[in-house]
């Protein structure tokens, strides 16, 4: 019932870092650092290369559309113009792309792709011719084959010719990547085309397209991207013992933290490391070692003294009732009042015992009991008229507590509806079993508490000053003892107004 503040603390500063998991923290903070590291980089590549798509074609990406542009060169070299088709579609295949050349005025050569959108031809007559200027073909080895396509041919002129271990042309103009609706176009110039009759300085352009900005693997390899992910998954696994090693511990103290709040002061933390964490959880258990020592003293002192106080105030009572006999009527009125406070410390002492076998460390075996049935003969231990209860909704449900234990706490309920609110109707009595669990709310008719006094409810020698003094006989022990007999039975209390009058007392067990 105390653990309210708390919850409430909690709640309000929802949403801040502290109340993210320690564990999720470090992981989320090795990522960040790898995403930083990933920006710095970025922007390293960015102030070298520029951005924009035009990056993708640059370093292992450029070689590869170097690499492809020799090899689609070479074989349409070497074979006649009626098979420049079949040879175009073999790398479309290869690749998953479409392949066509095109003259740079955008006239179509061979290829799939025909006729390409504007903004694609317009790339294209922007891209510059290859130099070096071309060589004397007289200079050239006379058994180059010339393929004539339209009154043109492929020439090897080109510093592409030469063998792929030699591609690396200083003078290569960059290719252009463009992306039209939802398809990518990539235009590269191939070796001049010549005349066969004059020279000319048009030359072919290579233009690719795909759906997919990889390009079949040509611009961004799959290989490498998932390595990448497998190292990041990796590193987080890598990780994962040092985060487990750390966390598990603390898990441990903040079991053991709130087994102590709620009064299990044999709560331990089994942790045996010389660090930080093993310093504090050797605090913890050295903390909860010395108040269970003072539980233990002042749970003793509690019943010495109670004990002590039992016989002298039995003699009181015992000579009380010969004084009365003998006393004259103006004495009878003293000796009554004094008899009501005779008989009021009396009743403290019974409390007072009741409440230190209540928190004893005694273990008390549970077994399965109906909570009905308990609910009837506490009714009838407390001399409770059937009248005077209201048990329609009362179900037989068996939970698993301590019979006396929770018989106890029942009682302690009625007796409380009875002493707050004699003349407010019957109790209500009714039960509810929710998956594992069992409810069991009891229900006065009375004028209720302030809501702000409700978490203190159940604290010993707590009593509101304007509906639950002493004047009604009360001690302030009756919810610490309920509460104690809960929690003995590994069950929970709950305290609420009810609606539109009265207070409910909810106590949940476990279904046996």
């Amino acid at each position: 019932m105390n653990d309210a503040h708390p919850n409430r603390s909690l709640a309000s500063s929802a949403g801040k870092l502290e109340n993210v998991p320690i564990g999720l923290q470090i992981l989320v903070w090795f990522f960040l650092n790898l995403l930083l590291v990933c920006l710095i980089g970025s922007a390293v590549f960015l102030s070298k290369f520029g951005s924009g798509l035009d990056m993708l074609v640059d370093g292992k990406a450029g070689e590869r559309v170097d690499g492809l542009r020799i090899k689609i060169f070479r074989g349409l070299n070497s074979h006649p113009i009626s098979s420049w088709g079949e040879t175009l579609g073999g790398f479309a295949q290869k690749y998953r792309i479409e392949v066509a050349v095109f003259s740079s005025k955008g006239g179509w050569i061979a290829g799939e792709i025909k006729p390409p959108p504007a903004e694609i031809t317009e790339e294209m007559s922007r891209l510059p011719a290859l130099w070096p200027a071309p060589p004397n073909p007289e200079t050239l080895p006379q058994n180059k084959a010339q393929n004539p396509v339209n009154g043109l041919s492929l020439s090897a002129t080109s510093p592409l010719f030469k063998s792929r271990d030699s591609h690396v042309f200083p003078g290569t103009p960059r290719p252009f990547i463009k992306k039209v609706q939802s398809t990518y176009w990539l235009g590269v110039r191939l070796p001049s085309i010549t005349p066969a009759a004059s020279p000319t300085n048009d030359t072919p352009v290579l233009l690719l397209a795909s759906d997919s900005i990889q390009f079949g693997g040509l611009l961004i390899e799959v290989m490498p991207l998932a390595l990448s992910i497998l190292v990041l998954v990796g590193s987080a696994l890598f990780w994962l013992p040092l985060v487990r090693r750390i966390t598990r511990p603390i898990r441990a103290m903040e079991k053991a933290a709130h087994a102590l709040t709620s009064g299990n002061f044999n709560a331990r933390v089994n942790v045996e490391r010389g660090d930080e964490l093993g310093r504090l959880a050797h605090s913890i258990n050295t903390l909860a070692e010395h108040f269970r020592e003072r539980l233990e003293s002042r749970r003793r002192f509690v019943g010495d003294v109670a004990h002590e106080l039992g016989s002298p105030l039995a003699r009181m009572q015992w000579a009380l009732d010969i004084l009365q006999k003998h006393a004259t009527e103006q004495q009878k009125g003293a000796l009554h009042d004094l008899r009501e406070e005779v008989d009021n410390m009396v009743a403290l002492i019974q409390e007072l015992l009741s409440f230190n076998k209540s928190v004893s460390s005694t273990r008390y075996p549970h077994e399965p009991v109906c909570i009905a049935s308990l609910v009837h003969d506490a009714a009838k231990h407390e001399s409770i008229p059937s009248a005077a209860l209201d048990t329609q909704a009362l179900t037989p449900i068996s939970v698993e507590a301590n019979a006396h234990l929770l018989k106890r706490a029942i009682s302690n309920i009625l007796r409380n509806c009875l002493r707050y609110a004699p003349n407010a109707g019957p109790i209500r009595i009714h039960s509810v079993k929710s998956g594992l669990h069992a409810t069991l709310h009891i229900t006065d008719g009375g004028p209720g508490v302030p809501p702000e006094i409700i978490p203190r409810l159940g604290e010993p020698f707590f009593r509101t000053d304007s509906h639950r003094s002493r004047d009604t006989g009360g001690t302030g022990l009756g919810l610490s003892i309920v509460k104690r007999c809960v929690e003995a039975c590994n069950g929970t209390l709950q305290i609420a107004n009810a609606t539109p009058q009265g207070l409910t007392v909810s106590i949940t067990l476990r279904v046996s």
